[in-house]
């Protein structure tokens, strides 16, 4: 009995749902005459009037129409959705009725409906498609909803664009009957201001016959986005003037004044600019200007949101709602870049509450939410500017090795002889041996101790010997950590450096900042502070003797680096004594680890002094050499107890923080004139770069394009009976496009000929070819979608090929679509006389055979 209920129930649900889509169909019809205004008011009025009245008959009528509650699960989720189906399309309707009744009609309101039919009708096909349903009845529903809003101006402006070489990625009408706005998608491959507003000039230009069609239009909205979906902005204006204005020529300037304008490329540069700091280790050339576009940007928000709270029309609000996802969107994408770049942990806690303001734009309160999103962005611009500006030359470079809790490190103070060792600051052949005898004596000895790094002092090791350093720690499995001999760069200026040798093989130079006056004079000054993170003994930096006494670089490592390691060749070492107690609780609250040579004999005397210091309790003196004594000491530092005494916690065996030492405002006292020294430089770097990429050789498309083209025609075409003459690719949005032209025998049947286009467009789809570098980075390796074939027997100059029936040579024109292609980026059908599948043909009239 029940399966015979089922069975009704099915054929009269089926019936009111193809009844439902007929009559919407019919709706969305007359509304694209609506805004062709191809009809009058009343005759709109009365159409939807009769339709509105026939709908409501099918919808009381499934209202009072329920499925039994004995019937199973399957039924009972087909139910529910016809009901929310057929209830989605009546409320399309009455928004539709709406239009005619002064300032109720809703443009974007219509639009998310008909958006909602398809979602529900998707959702009822499924259940329908239930196999327990389907076993009981044949009877379906149609494949595919076609709920088509476009109207025909809409539609020419796609192809008034298309024409133009200008991607539209989405068109729709948005507001209320008495303020209509036409709303424009673009894609951009440039961000500049200027750019997209010349963009938005040729898009008017381009546009401007059917925007004067569309009488019901009274406001203009163009969105600008990236290939990689990034959004840089948009601008609003009035259509009469807007169309006023670009009927003669206007100057930019006056142009720009035409438009409420919300530009966010600020936004993007930064994130370019993050975006090449992800792919170096250097912080030094390319973050200064980061950081100030991400500042620059956030006064940009504030006047867009202060410039929205005095704007009282609605459609400005709309436009906000529209948009607020787009902005928020490119946002996080910076401050993604931001966190792959700095590693930073705090920006990455601080980023998890921009995912809570995600939802659907008829939910945003724009002013609301744009301020929320503005204060988010101001909070961690300040936060990145006192970390990253304010100590702008700080290198971060992560080893991705596993960190030890509590690692244990050896230092040497080496017995030494300056006098007999070096000559001009670099060792001398014996000072050569001696030294490399005292560096594999001691790394044999750390090694058999289960040590994690040695660190030897200053200018202690032979840069000539580099291979054998990298070759010793990457047997011994140590971090190695020594002072370089000077070397010379290619016009002859000394550098003293040490280097950071790694147990995977690689190796790690840094330069000592300052020259002291036991230093050459012409010696070549670094650049940056280092800060080696994701080692085996923490975050670690070094310093080269006299670069410990700046406390301009030494306030860049404040809860930063964890170990400060200080490589020294000084006679004077009770000064680093005293500093390094003070330091490792006050500016670091970390260890530091002074390392410095023993040589008695010079003059003055080098004492040694060599120690480990740390914020622990009593004097902060973990272990340090005795007067006159040399070799190697081994410290176990405690690096996890560290970190959490620097998160507040309690440690028995640590000094509590001292005072505000959680707080970056310290370093606002960085000096004014530093900063400006290094913006200085840091612009003159940026240029440099931006300078020498431009010689850069770029992808030569003219070839690439050539390349797609048969070499020897008569050869491909014995092979596989066509040649490709010409080919051209010509994307559009995210539709991969191609058309090309073949060549073929004379003589061939049209039955012959459909088996060779058959096989040449699976050829011409999977062609690599591209434009520019845009095309290239959304297309490339992707099947093409659309291919377009004009066949011809005869070989022909270029300018010659036209496909024109009064050519004897040519045979014919294809196009293919694949039917998986958004409907917003097929071109208008071919109209052909004959078809293979998906292929249309339309052969030429001189073509019999």
């Amino acid at each position: 009995m029940i399966e015979k209920d089922l069975k009704t129930y099915l054929d009269k649900i089926d019936n009111y749902i193809n009844i439902s889509i007929e009559l919407i169909e019919q709706a969305s019809r007359i509304y694209g005459q609506y805004i062709d205004d191809s009809g009058s008011n009343s005759e709109f009025n009365k159409k939807l009037k009769e339709l509105s009245d026939e709908f409501k008959k099918t919808y009381f009528e499934i209202t009072d129409y329920t499925i039994d509650d004995l019937a199973p699960d399957p039924f009972q989720d087909l139910d529910t959705s016809a009901h929310t189906f057929i209830l989605t399309c009546d409320n399309c309707i009455t928004f539709l009725n709406q239009l005619t009744e002064e300032s109720k009609g809703n443009y974007w309101l219509i639009k998310k409906t008909l958006d909602d039919c398809q979602k529900d009708y998707k959702k009822l096909l499924n259940n329908r498609r239930n196999q327990h349903i389907c076993s009981l009845s044949t009877c379906g529903l149609p494949i595919v909803l076609k709920i088509d809003p476009d109207s025909r101006i809409l539609l020419s402006v796609y192809q008034r664009l298309e024409d133009s070489q200008i991607t539209c990625i989405d068109l729709w009408l948005s507001g209320e009957i008495s303020s209509i706005q036409i709303n424009i998608e673009l894609e951009t491959t440039d961000i500049e201001k200027q750019d997209i507003l010349n963009l938005a000039l040729r898009c008017l230009k381009a546009i401007r016959e059917d925007l004067m069609s569309l009488s019901l239009v009274k406001v203009i909205f163009i969105s600008f986005r990236t290939s990689n979906r990034l959004h840089p902005g948009w601008i609003r204006g009035n259509k009469d003037d807007i169309l006023s204005h670009i009927s003669q020529e206007v100057l930019p300037d006056e142009f720009e004044k035409l438009f409420f304008i919300c530009y966010l490329g600020d936004v993007l540069v930064a994130a370019q600019k993050l975006d090449d700091l992800a792919e170096h280790s250097s912080f030094s050339i390319r973050d200064f200007e980061a950081k100030e576009i991400l500042i620059e940007t956030a006064g940009h928000l504030e006047v867009l949101v202060k410039k929205a709270a005095s704007d009282l029309d609605p459609l400005t609000d709309l436009t906000m709602k529209w948009s607020f996802q787009h902005a928020l969107l490119s946002c996080m994408q910076i401050l993604l870049k931001v966190i792959s770049a700095t590693k930073d942990q705090d920006v990455a806690n601080r980023f998890i509450h921009f995912f809570g303001m995600f939802r659907r734009p008829d939910n945003v309160e724009a002013l609301q939410d744009y301020s929320k999103l503005f204060s988010g962005i101001c909070e961690i611009i300040e936060f990145l500017k006192l970390r990253y500006i304010v100590i702008p030359n700080l290198r971060k470079i992560s080893l991705g090795m596993k960190i030890n809790k509590s690692p244990r490190i050896a230092i040497v103070q080496p017995k030494i002889c300056i006098e007999t060792d070096y000559k001009d600051f670099q060792l001398t052949e014996d000072g050569s041996k001696n030294h490399l005898n005292i560096f594999t004596d001691y790394v044999d000895k750390a090694k058999q101790q289960s040590v994690n790094a040695i660190v030897f002092p200053e200018m202690f090791f032979p840069a000539s010997q580099i291979q054998y350093l990298k070759d010793k720690s990457k047997d011994s499995n140590l971090i190695i950590i020594t002072g370089l001999d000077y070397e010379y760069d290619g016009f002859g200026k000394p550098i003293n450096s040490c280097a950071i040798s790694l147990p995977d093989g690689n190796i790690i130079k840094q330069r000592k900042l300052y020259a002291s006056k036991y230093d050459s004079p012409s010696m070549i000054r670094g650049e940056d502070v280092s800060v080696f993170s994701e080692s085996a003994i923490g975050n670690f930096s070094i310093f080269i003797c006299f670069d410990y006494l700046s406390s301009q670089d030494l306030i860049k490592l404040r809860g930063v680096t964890e170990i400060l390691f200080v490589l020294a060749l000084n006679p004077d070492i009770r000064a680093y004594h005293e500093k390094a107690k003070a330091d490792a609780y006050s500016y670091l609250y970390g260890f530091v680890v002074v390392v410095n040579a023993f040589d008695p004999t010079n003059l003055p005397p080098i004492q040694g002094g060599s120690g480990f210091y740390g914020p622990i309790k009593k004097n902060r003196i973990i272990n340090r050499f005795e007067e006159r004594k040399y070799g190697m000491m081994i410290a176990e530092l405690p690096l996890e107890d560290l970190c959490k005494a620097r998160r507040g916690d309690k440690i028995s065996a640590l000094k509590s923080l001292p005072a505000n030492f959680e707080n970056l405002e310290l370093a606002k006292d960085y000096p004014e004139k530093e900063i400006t020294d290094i913006r200085d430089f840091v612009l003159r770097k940026i240029k440099e770069s931006k300078r020498n990429a431009s010689l850069v050789q770029k992808t030569d498309y003219e070839s690439l394009i050539r390349n797609n083209i048969s070499q020897n025609l008569e050869e491909d075409i014995q092979k596989k009976g066509y040649a490709i003459m010409e080919i051209e690719p010509v994307h559009h949005g995210i539709a991969t496009r191609m058309k090309a032209s073949l060549l073929i025998n004379k003589g061939l049947s049209r039955k012959e000929i459909k088996t060779i286009i058959t096989k040449a467009i699976q050829d011409v789809r999977t062609r690599q070819c591209f434009s520019n570098e845009i095309q290239e980075s959304r297309h490339k390796g992707k099947l093409a979608d659309v291919v377009w074939l004009d066949v011809f027997n005869e070989r022909r100059h270029k300018r010659y090929l036209g496909a024109c029936d009064y050519y004897p040579y040519y045979v014919c024109t294809t196009q293919w679509i694949s039917p998986r292609l958004d409907r917003r980026f097929c071109p208008m059908p071919l109209k052909g006389d004959d078809e293979i599948g998906d292929i249309k043909i339309q052969w030429s009239k001189n073509y019999q055979k």
